[in-house]
């Protein structure tokens, strides 16, 4: 499978001598999809190159690259999953790609699922910062306009003005778009809990379903 090389991405062009979207800038550039073997030379449609992108930056291979795999419980530090954090409103759209992305994510055991049941914006927000921002805005365009279009050769995540101009500032980019573990995620347990608690504003111990999570949960 080809994947997007970021020395490439660091130059690519704002104009390309080829058709916009078409399947020869796609291969070019390392964009890999089974849908390219259904498409010959020609421009891809918007639609078309939704899911092109969708191949190359929204699958879920993010969870098996070490960094990410190796993280525990934000909260806890058990075992835990990726629990999503947003759910796109409609599924079979081709741009619901970004709702795989790593950004709509945290990372809980079973637990602290239960416990931050409703919260989990805001701790994406504490994860993720300006990126979960960022998302979430785009989210929320999306909700009600499926049409949203912007310059997705350069900024394949969602508009520029969304976000900023660096990785941990949201930057849609495409230099900025591979994943990357969030510094947050990366604190000591104990520093984590700490700041968790001060942004929900929510003790530590709380019952779920007539069961006590004592603070080591």
């Amino acid at each position: 499978m080809l994947r997007y090389s970021l020395e490439d991405a660091a130059n690519l062009p704002e104009s390309h001598p080829l058709a916009r979207y078409s399947a020869e800038f796609c291969l070019e550039h390392g964009v890999w999809s089974r849908y390219l073997q259904r498409v010959a030379s020609h421009p891809l449609s918007d639609e078309e190159f939704e899911v092109v992108l969708g191949a190359d930056f929204g699958d879920s291979e993010w969870r098996k690259e070490p960094g990410f795999r190796q993280l525990k419980c934000l909260h806890c530090g058990k075992s835990g999953l990726w629990r999503p954090i947003l759910s796109t409103p409609h599924p079979d759209h081709p741009a619901s790609w970004r709702y795989n992305r790593p950004e709509n994510f945290v990372k809980l055991c079973r637990s602290c699922r239960i416990r931050f049941k409703g919260r989990l914006e805001l701790l994406g927000e504490w994860v993720w910062g300006e990126r979960f921002l960022a998302f979430r805005e785009w989210h929320d365009q999306f909700r009600v306009h499926t049409d949203l279009t912007w310059d997705k050769e350069i900024y394949p995540l969602w508009p520029p003005e969304f976000g900023g101009m660096s990785w941990e500032d949201g930057s849609p980019a495409v230099v900025h778009s591979a994943p990357r573990v969030p510094e947050r995620a990366l604190l000591p347990l104990e520093e984590r809990r700490r700041q968790i608690k001060r942004l929900l504003g929510h003790t530590i111990s709380e019952t779920l379903g007539g069961a006590q999570c004592l603070s080591s949960c």
